[in-house]
This record gives structure tokens, C-alpha cells and sequence, in this order.
């Protein structure tokens, strides 16, 4: 499935909810920016820095890059929000804190 198709489908997912929205494109395209070709992984570096940075910092919620999240996910309230990187998962997740 295309990151275009699942950034699409979590953006239909979290209709009204901006942050919802926002952190979940920013988290798809970490995504992709992690399992890149090693040539763009050195550009996607700041991409990554940002993503860390922004996120988890400014926005308090912890959504490693390296996690696998299924399409169609929805963000209620994702304060203090922390899914460890090892987890897997699937399609139609609720986070909520």
C-alpha cells in the first residue's frame, strides 16, 4: 500500500482533530524516511531530528519511526501518549489517552 494512500486514509480517519492530522502525516513520512535508501537516509537525517524533536518534545506524544502502525489510525488527545518502537500495529487503532 502507498504512504500517500495510508497518510490519506489516517487523514480522513482524524476528521476535526488538527493535531491528529498533523502528528500522523509527520510520523508517516518518518516512515518513509527511515527505511529510505542509506543515499537519502543522510538527507532524511534533519527530516528525522525534526520529527523527534517536534513530536515528542513540543507535542508530547512518543510515535518512534521505527514502530508499525496499520492504516487508518485515529488520535484522541495524544498527550503523553508513549508506544514503544518494537510494537506492531494493525489497521483501525484508536489511541487515546
Amino acid at each position: 500500500m502507498s504512504i500517500l494512500r495510508i497518510v490519506f486514509q489516517d487523514w480522513v480517519a482524524n476528521k476535526g482533530n488538527v493535531k491528529g492530522r498533523l502528528v500522523l502525516a509527520l510520523f508517516r513520512f518518518a516512515t518513509v524516511v527511515r527505511y529510505a535508501p542509506k543515499f537519502l537516509l543522510v538527507l532524511g537525517e534533519f527530516y528525522l531530528i525534526f520529527y523527534r524533536i517536534f513530536v515528542e518534545w513540543f507535542l508530547g506524544i512518543e510515535l518512534p519511526w521505527k514502530l508499525k502502525l496499520g492504516s487508518n489510525a485515529r488520535l484522541f488527545h495524544g498527550m503523553g501518549l508513549v508506544v514503544n518502537d518494537q510494537v506492531k500495529i494493525g489497521e483501525n487503532v484508536v489511541f487515546r489517552f
